[in-house]
This record gives structure tokens, C-alpha cells and sequence, in this order.
């Protein structure tokens, strides 16, 4: 809201329009209609806050040469311009050049535009959920896409989730819970994207969470976990030596063995030996009903 010192002159004088823009914080919403349609005075507001040109004037809204020089700064801000403009290659071109996830506020015509949507998600990880329907489902498209953000894959084509070779790009970058329910329940697809990209553990399928070949997939990867994520895993897996031996030396120092382990004693015989043959100096081991903790030093 205006302060008391600015009503009167500041609607209609300039002057004092752009010392309150510049200096005190207000916005182009509170000048005059014929100050809204001055070019110097929109570029100060808009230079001080980009979405105050949604108060510019509409004959400058849509002037072409005017809304440019800003697009070409501040590419969201196609989502202020007029109608027409929004449907203009050329400008949505710069906008989408400049922040490619404008193209959310160019026209349909424009978001089903091969070229525009090419540049737009070249430029941004972000774009691909706004492009078309079609395009959605252009391969060159979403392969451009996956290349910068593998969770790109949800906004691609159900044909495209099912497609065995754009998921495959997906899972180097974080697109595999997003690929279809028959690829999700290959074993190998799921073994190569545990092994080479983080996921939430608790987010697999419950089938995985029994597997053996799966949570040693995840141990013997470099991708670190935090220790809850593996609490969905069967039980009986950690009664298993190996796995927990991988587990051991994947944390190091200190560590979270998720659920009951029914041989407690046992475990703690296998750790005194361990580190014998580590020349380690000892453990604290505690145990509660989710986690078995146990500390090195």
C-alpha cells in the first residue's frame, strides 16, 4: 500500500512516480493509466520487478520492439504480454531462449512449435512439461529433455514411460520412478538404476524389498543412502553375513542396520572378528524396535 506522503502527486507526477519505484519500493500498479503507458517509466518499474509489467499499458504490452528488449532479460516475463505477442515466434523464440520454462505462458500453437520447443528445453531442464501433447511424445524431444533431467521422463508420453531404450537414458539422471509399471518390474532395468543414480529406497516396489540381489545391487554401488531408506527391506536379509559385512564398509564409522536382527549375539561375535582381522579397537552396539546402531572407534 502507498504511504501517506506519496497520494496526490505520485498517480500523476512522473518525477515522484519514479523516486517511489526506484527508491521506496512501490509499484507500477499505483501511477496513473498515462503513466502506465510511458516507456521510461515502465522500463525503471520493470527493471526494479520484472512482473510489474503486467500494470504496463496494454498498447505497450503489445508493442513488439518495447515488450523484446525486456523478454530478452527476463524471459518470463512473456507471461505479462499481450495476447498476440504470446503467439508471435519471434518473441516467444527469445523468451524461451532466455528461460526455457516461458513456454508455459506462449501460445498452444506455439507450444506445439517443433523449433520453439526445441530451443526452450535445450535452454531448460524445466520446459518439457509445458510443450504439447505431441511433442511430449516427439522422441528427439524428450531425448534432449531426459539428457538434462531424467525426472523429465513424467511429463513424457505414456508410450514414450514405456519405451525400454528412453528409459534407459532416463535412469542415468532420476527418471526411473517414472518409467511404466511393466519396465519398473524388469529386475535388470531396476538393478542398473540402483546401481548408477540415488532413488528413495522406500519408493522401489515392495517385490525388491525381499531381493537379495537387489540390496546388494545398492551396497556394492557408490551411491550413498541415507540408513532409513533401507527399513522396507526384509528382515531375514540382514541375517545374511555378506550383506551386512558390504553394509559395514559402505558407512564405516557408524551405522544403522534397518529392522530386527534375530541373531544379535551372533552379530556381535561376527563384529569382534571383523575387526580382529580390521585391527579395528572396538564398537558400541544398541539396539531399539526399528534400528540396530552401532558405532566404531
Amino acid at each position: 500500500m502507498m504511504s501517506g506522503c506519496f497520494k496526490g502527486k505520485f498517480y500523476d507526477d512522473i518525477n515522484m512516480a519514479k523516486y517511489a519505484i526506484r527508491f521506496a519500493g512501490h509499484s507500477l500498479e499505483h501511477v496513473s493509466e498515462s503513466l502506465r503507458d510511458n516507456e521510461e517509466l515502465v522500463k525503471i518499474a520493470v527493471n526494479e520487478d520484472k512482473s510489474d509489467l503486467q500494470y504496463a499499458s496494454e498498447r505497450l504490452r503489445d508493442n513488439k520492439e518495447f515488450v523484446k528488449k525486456i523478454v530478452e532479460i527476463n524471459g518470463d516475463s512473456l507471461k505479462y504480454v499481450s495476447k498476440r505477442l504470446r503467439n508471435n515466434k519471434e518473441m516467444v523464440k527469445i523468451a524461451v531462449g532466455t528461460l526455457g520454462r516461458s513456454l508455459e505462458y506462449a501460445s498452444d500453437q506455439l507450444r506445439n512449435n517443433k523449433e520453439i520447443v526445441m530451443v526452450a528445453v535445450k535452454n531448460d531442464e524445466k520446459a518439457l512439461e509445458y510443450a504439447s501433447e505431441r511433442l511430449r511424445d516427439d522422441v528427439e524431444i524428450v531425448r534432449i529433455a531426459l539428457s538434462r533431467c531424467g525426472s523429465n521422463l513424467q511429463f513424457a508420453s505414456q508410450r514414450l514411460q514405456d519405451d525400454e531404450e528412453i528409459v534407459r537414458i532416463s535412469i542415468k539422471t532420476g527418471g526411473y520412478l517414472y518409467a511404466s509399471e511393466r519396465l519398473q518390474n524388469m529386475q535388470e532395468l531396476t538393478i542398473a538404476a540402483l546401481s548408477i543414480h540415488h532413488y528413495d529406497l522406500r519408493n522401489i516396489k515392495n517385490k525388491y524389498h525381499n531381493n537379495r540381489e537387489i540390496l546388494m545391487t545398492i551396497l556394492m554401488s557408490h551411491i550413498n543412502h541415507y540408513y532409513w531408506e533401507y527399513r522396507p527391506f526384509n528382515e531375514r536379509l540382514w541375517d545374511d553375513y555378506e550383506i551386512l559385512y558390504h553394509y559395514i564398509l559402505k558407512e564405516k564409522s557408524h551405522f544403522h542396520v534397518p529392522g530386527y536382527l534375530s541373531k544379535i549375539h551372533d552379530v556381535k561375535k561376527w563384529l569382534e572378528s571383523w575387526l580382529k582381522l580390521k585391527k579395528g579397537n572396538g564398537f558400541t552396539l544398541y539396539q531399539n524396535d526399528y534400528d540396530i546402531s552401532i558405532s566404531f572407534f
